[in-house]
C-alpha cells in the first residue's frame, strides 16, 4: 500500500469519525508497516478533524443516534396524537 493511499484512506477516516487517535491507532495495526508514517498520519488525521469539524460538529456516529433519535421522537408523537384523537371521537 502506498503511502500516499495510506494516508488518504487515514484523512478520511479520521475526518468522518472525527476520532484522530483511532484513526492512527487502527492505521498502525492494519498496515503493519514500519512506524516512518508516523508523523505525517499525525498531522493529516488533525487536520482533517478539524476541517470535519468546522464544517459539522457532529461525527458520522452522532449524526446517526441523532436522526435515529428525531424519528424515535416522530413515532412516539404520532402514537401520543393519535390514540388522543380517536378517543375524541367515542362511540358511547
Amino acid at each position: 500500500m502506498g503511502l500516499f493511499a495510506l494516508l488518504g484512506a487515514g484523512a478520511v477516516l479520521a475526518a468522518a469519525t472525527q476520532g484522530p487517535i483511532s484513526t492512527i491507532v487502527l492505521m498502525m495495526e492494519l498496515t503493519g508497516r514500519d512506524r516512518s508514517f508516523i508523523l505525517p498520519l499525525l498531522l493529516i488525521a488533525t487536520s482533517a478533524t478539524l476541517v470535519a469539524r468546522s464544517i459539522e460538529p457532529r461525527s458520522i456516529y452522532d449524526a446517526r443516534l441523532t436522526d435515529k433519535e428525531i424519528a424515535a421522537r416522530q413515532k412516539l408523537r404520532e402514537a401520543v396524537t393519535a390514540p388522543s384523537a380517536v378517543a375524541g371521537k367515542s362511540n358511547t
